[in-house]
């Protein structure tokens, strides 16, 4: 405004400006030449000709001839300023932006000084954090997101009341994991920091020990990490199962003669409890229709438990947070086992036998006639363990389970059954050829393929029938208009007349064309109450209008600004049917009675 104001002929340069602040150069390329002759073709008025200009639909040409007339005014108006309509009006441009800075100036250094280099929630994990690394206890800080854990990793590295050669970060695999400032594997990040847990003694009470560990769900994946006393949860995962497993990793069997409790903090973000309260109205009423005729329960919807924690959450904040949390931790027991049982007394029983047996194996016999399976006599039913695997009919895995088989009663497929079998066989094991000739033990494993086959096929039908249940409720979800216009735009990309004009337009917006399938991954979730849903039903009636205006639809339909996604990754589900002639099993392990 200034450089306008300074020179002496204004006309000029406010024009440009406006003209500018308008976007009159880019509304000419996109809506009257440009890209939408490579479509449609030209003539000498308006870039359509006669013939292709009567295929548009009645609204379209309404539409168009909208925008040329807002384009002919405005450029009109921008035109006729003149050297005394440009003075008079900078003049007073200048005069309300500096009245607007009078104001704003006083505000902006109220609300940097207000939020200068101030994390609140930062500074009460830090708090806590120095409370119990004080006592002598290892604490696991544990975010859904990555860029939380890394940034709560740098911010506590650079706090001298912290040694950061104590710290870890684990976020994935084996990539981007430090110790401080040194990238580190995975698996040496666990054992520096719960060594007791992992049998290295070397570590235990040395200078490489580390007491503070930093992480996703993923460190809660599979990890025994009893060492530690202390969970530090910054926010509450959408799934409650997560975070029961996050409170698994440590709830662990221990000397409670040294350990006796463990202690859970959490640091909710009470913002974010609306938003996922609206996005679960909203599946709620589209899930009407689909629970008439479709088994469907809260596989795919929060649970009902989860959600009365919401509400009360957002009632009265640190209160619900502390009853979901005792809750889960009374609910949490040590979890060995093959599948997802009721947490009955007989299960944990069955578990501590089971965590007692890792710890101090059973010697197994060396080189055996038949590997992977022991035989015993009397009553007990013989189990066997069995690692099936899903494929479809073009032989792609599709995925994998391991299953325990009661081989008196196939039906019966529970961990506590199996386990409760192999306890009672241990006083009733043949251990030689004495006892049982070669020929008759192998004549037995064999007699048990029709069996497996069975539970294979039965296990392939169970999985089958639930991806039918999914289809149907998740294509009940899905909006009719926006499937479509998806569909039409990746067959769009399929033309090959169009490759040239589309490659253009993605290159102008600077991104590539991995992006056309995440918009189109992203369109696929817009429903009629979504603000991005006339946009939806616009491409719907030319599917062209999406590349002439590429860059302003990839950045509507990106995911920051789908309402309500909680910035969560979108994806297509998988429902592809398993075919049993091309799934097998394997069998892992087994004890076999005679």
């Amino acid at each position: 405004m200034d450089g306008i104001k300074n020179s002496t002929k204004q006309a000029p340069y406010l024009r440009t400006f406006l003209a500018n602040a308008y976007k009159l150069d880019d509304y000419n390329e996109q809506k009257i030449g440009g890209l939408r002759e490579a479509f449609y073709g030209q003539d000498p008025d308006n870039g359509l000709d006669d013939t292709e200009s009567s295929d548009l639909l009645p609204s379209e040409e309404r539409s168009n001839q909208q925008k040329h007339r807002y384009f002919n005014r405005i450029s009109a108006q921008v035109q006729s300023v003149n050297e005394h309509t440009a003075k008079r009006a900078v003049a007073r441009m200048s005069r309300d932006t500096a009245q607007d800075l009078t104001i704003l100036k006083p505000l902006l250094r109220d609300l940097e000084s207000a939020y200068a280099n101030r994390d609140e929630k930062l500074e009460g994990v830090k708090q806590y954090l120095l409370k119990e690394l004080s006592l002598g206890r290892k604490v696991i800080v544990v975010s859904s997101f990555k860029t939380t854990a890394e940034y709560y990793f740098t911010q506590l590295k650079r706090m001298p009341e912290f040694n950061k050669d104590k710290i870890g970060l684990i976020t994935g695999g084996d990539a981007a994991n430090f110790i401080g400032g040194q990238e580190v594997s995975r698996k040496e990040i666990l054992d520096r920091f719960s060594p007791r847990s992992k049998n290295r003694v070397d570590l235990i009470d040395s200078p490489k020990e580390i007491n503070l560990l930093i992480g996703t769900d993923t460190i809660s994946a599979g990890q025994n990490l009893q060492d530690a006393q202390v969970i530090m949860n910054l926010d509450l995962p959408y799934n409650p199962m997560i975070l029961e497993q996050r409170i698994g990793r440590i709830d662990r069997p221990r000397d409670v003669s040294k350990t006796k409790s463990i202690y859970v903090y959490t640091f909710p973000v009470y913002q974010t409890i609306d938003a996922e309260l609206k996005m679960n109205e909203r599946l709620d009423k589209k899930m009407e229709g689909a629970m008439e005729d479709t088994q469907f329960d809260n596989a795919v919807l929060p649970n009902a438990e989860y959600m009365n924690f919401l509400k009360q959450a957002k009632a009265t904040k640190g209160n619900a947070v502390q009853k979901m949390l005792d809750d889960t931790v009374q609910k949490t027991v040590v979890k060995a086992g093959l599948s997802s049982e009721k947490h009955s007394e007989q299960y944990q029983i069955a578990n501590r036998r089971m965590y007692d047996a890792k710890i101090e194996p059973i010697v197994r016999t060396k080189e055996p006639v038949i590997p992977k399976v022991s035989f015993a006599s009397g009553t007990v039913h013989g189990v066997a363990v069995l690692q099936l695997t899903f494929n479809d009919v073009n032989q792609a895995l599709l995925a994998s389970k391991n299953i325990v088989v009661d081989l008196t009663n196939a039906d019966n497929d529970s961990v506590t059954n199996g386990e409760q079998q192999l306890h009672d066989a241990l006083n009733s094991g043949i251990d030689g050829t004495s006892q049982l000739d070669e020929s008759t033990a192998k004549l037995s494993v064999s007699e048990l393929d029709a069996l497996f086959h069975q539970v294979l096929e039965r296990e392939v039908a169970k999985y089958n029938q639930a991806m039918r249940q999914s289809e149907g409720a998740i294509g009940a979800l899905k909006d009719r208009v926006a499937e479509q216009t998806a569909k039409a735009i990746e067959e769009s990309v399929r033309n090959a007349a169009n490759r040239t004009v589309i490659m253009n337009k993605i290159q102008e917006a600077g991104l590539t064309p991995k992006i056309v399938g995440k918009l189109t991954q992203n369109m696929r979730t817009i429903d009629r109450d979504s603000p991005l849903y006339e946009d939806i039903v616009e491409i719907s009636h030319d599917v062209n209008l999406f590349w002439l205006n590429f860059s302003y639809y990839a950045d509507q339909f990106d995911l920051e600004n789908i309402e309500l996604t909680g910035k969560r990754q979108l994806s297509r589900m998988d429902v592809r049917l398993a075919d049993s002639s091309q799934s097998k099993y394997e069998l892992l392990l087994a004890n076999v009675r005679i």
